[in-house]
């Protein structure tokens, strides 16, 4: 009875997306998300990515001693000086989208790799919470999200290319989205069979990783009737996957 008044990617499927922070929103709006993981198409070298730090007050309800970091504590040892950057997450899909977006910029800028940024979660409502448009679920808390971010930091210095690194960091992000409790992240992963790494795509899932996404090779027309040699090795490679691997993929 609401949708008027609704964004329209509430109810929209499917989408698609080029950059980690609008796949991470419209998973959380519940759109299906596709995303071409091409090499012309991944712009964002998460090497470049500023330093991170997840920190929470002490007096939020999901606070705990001896884990988390707190804004007091952060604030002691960091400091609010030159390339230190300190930013609210908002307590809303767009906010958390916006934590995702700082990262994912600063990295395309290329001139932040030794700035730190901290990521303030206070203001996120607490586990348990009711989400009034998802007609008062339980909300998750910011522990997902930051324990989410947390990996995502984990690509910088991982020696991958920036399509695999776009890979890990949206399975990161897809991981914690549940719905207002009603729906889990839908992903389709696509690489063209041109790229030199296509065989690596083939082979990401083996052995049950990067769950989050169905990956599909795209294919032309060029693909079918040139019958290269790396064309062959490409379709007999993707044959050996769906059959072998145990999990279907790619298509």
């Amino acid at each position: 009875s609401t949708q008027a008044e609704r964004n329209i990617e509430v109810f929209t499927n499917c989408s698609t997306a080029s950059s980690s922070y609008l796949v991470f929103y419209l998973l959380m709006n519940g759109s299906g998300v596709g995303r071409a993981y091409d090499d012309d198409m991944c712009l964002i070298d998460w090497d470049r990515m500023p330093n991170l730090r997840t920190v929470l007050s002490e007096e939020h309800p999901d606070f705990q001693w001896g884990i988390d970091e707190s804004v007091r504590d952060a604030e002691h040892k960091y400091g609010k000086g030159s390339g230190v950057h300190w930013f609210e997450v908002p307590d809303s899909r767009e906010g958390w989208a916006q934590a995702v977006e700082l990262l994912e910029v600063m990295a395309y800028e290329k001139k932040h790799k030794d700035d730190l940024v901290i990521l303030d979660f206070s203001k996120v409502r607490p586990k348990g919470a009711p989400i009034h448009g998802m007609q008062d679920r339980p909300a998750s808390g910011p522990k997902p999200l930051m324990n989410a971010i947390n990996r995502v930091a984990t690509v910088k210095g991982a020696g991958m290319s920036p399509w695999k690194q776009a890979m890990f960091v949206d399975h990161y992000l897809a991981e914690c989205v549940l719905v207002g409790g009603a729906r889990r992240s839908a992903r389709i992963a696509t690489k063209v069979w041109t790229d030199p790494e296509v065989l690596d795509f083939i082979d990401i899932k083996r052995g049950g990783f990067l769950w989050s996404a169905n990956n599909s090779v795209a294919v032309d027309e060029k693909f079918w009737e040139q019958k290269t040699a790396h064309a062959r090795k490409v379709l007999k490679k993707i044959m050996e996957a769906s059959y072998n691997d145990g999990t279907g993929e790619p298509g």
